[in-house]
């Protein structure tokens, strides 16, 4: 069994004394919000990236997935395994369903 997406950010995030919350849609209420910028230029190492469903209409949002920027749209993430993806299209490293699930990024390092 490997480690799940909140578990990693909340280790990485423990072993640098700062606490976080527990699951993914409980950190996402954590930070600030960044603006991440058209081609990600505004996110910084340390920014954590949340995943799932957009709120729409009479549809609440959704959290199912976190992840820790690279600065860019590089990004670690643990699913199923620890692995490093992009948001960027041209990237080798390129996560398709990972950019069609992104809703927004939060600082957590000020």
């Amino acid at each position: 069994m490997g480690v799940d997406c909140s578990g990693f950010t909340k280790t990485v995030y423990n072993l640098n004394n700062i606490v976080l919350n527990r699951d993914a849609s409980q950190q996402a209420n954590q930070g600030v919000l960044v603006e991440p910028g058209k081609n990600f230029e505004n996110l910084k190492t340390g920014d954590l990236l949340f995943f799932g469903t957009k709120g729409e209409g009479t549809h609440a949002e959704k959290v199912t997935h976190t992840a820790m920027s690279l600065g860019g749209g590089t990004f670690i993430q643990s699913s199923g395994r620890v692995k490093i993806s992009s948001l960027v299209p041209k990237s080798p490293l390129f996560d398709e369903f990972r950019s069609r699930t992104f809703i927004r990024a939060k600082r957590i390092l000020q």
